[in-house]
């Protein structure tokens, strides 16, 4: 019933980016857009044959109408992989034996499709995606309309900055509040 561990994993959405731009040999532009429209966290035999082109490389001239080709599967597979091992990495750094309530899923890479379904089987949990409930972090457009209008990509900064904001409150409460003592025990004592 309460948190016995929370950290951050220093690796996400751009080791994916990276492995999909190394396993199709495309740019890092390319790759960004490729985790972002076909990749999932999850991949299965029926993809095997199925393709996909990057926008803008079409070819013009005599060859009009051609374009590279590049394979569903392997944007899935490598990021199925990739996904797994962070999800891997995590579950034994926590405890093999450990029993995991629930999982928070956050950060951008939380929305990648399929994503919860993979975390649920590594840890053996049930799998939230999570977002910050601050009103400074929400906005107007967004991915997920169950969301409320707020981004979980902006969940470390916006955690961050709440952090700080929490601190500094702190310690102008704990400063004001001996200020007041100091000058009672002087006004008090001081004669």
């Amino acid at each position: 019933g309460m948190v016995v561990m929370s950290g951050v994993v220093p690796v996400g959405g751009r080791h994916l980016t990276n492995d999909i731009s190394e396993a199709l040999q495309i740019s890092e532009k390319n790759a960004e857009w490729t985790k972002l429209h076909v990749a999932r966290a999850k991949f299965s035999d029926a993809d095997l044959d199925a393709e996909f082109t990057l926008p803008g490389t079409e070819i013009s001239g005599e060859l009009a109408g051609v374009a590279s080709h590049y394979s569903v599967f392997k944007v899935k597979f490598v990021t199925h992989l990739r996904v797994r091992e962070i999800f891997e990495l995590v579950r034994r750094k926590i405890g093999e034996d450990t029993d995991v309530g629930s999982v928070r899923l956050t950060g951008g890479t939380s929305l990648l499709p399929e994503i919860a379904d993979v975390a649920g089987q590594v840890f053996d949990a049930e799998v939230f995606l999570a977002a910050p409930e601050f009103a400074y972090a929400r906005r107007e457009e967004t991915l997920n309309a169950e969301r409320d209008g707020v981004h979980p990509k902006f969940s470390v900064v916006v955690g961050m900055a709440e952090l700080f904001r929490r601190a500094r409150e702190e310690a102008l409460r704990r400063a004001a509040e001996q200020s007041f003592w100091t000058r009672l025990r002087r006004a008090l004592f001081s004669h």
